[in-house]
């Protein structure tokens, strides 16, 4: 069983490192999501609870989530701290052209790796780990 205020705070973690400068502190919405998220993965697992091997991908879900939901965050695309990301597109083979992706298509990608975080591991859980 994971414990709500660990996934919360890891959440919170994964959104303060991509906007530093921002003091983004409300977990009322953090917990609700946590509801929701908690109810979608016992469904798709087929299980009462989520095992505490799947905290972080909760976490994952529950940042993702917030960041493309909350219009904070969605108006300030460019105050996201993105150095953490590899931001090119494209290298041509035998060629020095290398294309890089702008700001904002790199937020909403890793905005979508977020939402969508650790779809192998679910399924492992769901299909070899379900009990």
């Amino acid at each position: 069983m994971i414990e709500k205020e660990i996934c919360i705070n890891f959440a919170l973690q994964i959104i303060k490192g991509l906007f530093k400068d921002t003091e983004y502190n409300s977990r009322d919405n953090l917990e609700m999501l946590y509801e929701i998220e908690t109810e979608k993965l016992c469904n798709y697992l087929n299980r009462k609870d989520i095992p505490r091997e799947l905290t972080y991908t909760l976490a994952c879900r529950i940042a993702g989530k917030e960041l493309q939901t909350n219009l904070l965050f969605k108006e300030n695309k460019s105050m996201a701290n993105l150095e953490i990301l590899n931001n090119i597109i494209e290298i041509k083979e035998y060629e020095t052209d290398i294309k890089y992706s702008q700001k904002n298509q790199l937020y909403d990608r890793y905005i979508d790796h977020l939402v969508n975080y650790g779809k192998e591991e679910l399924v492992r859980w769901r299909l070899v780990v379900w009990k």
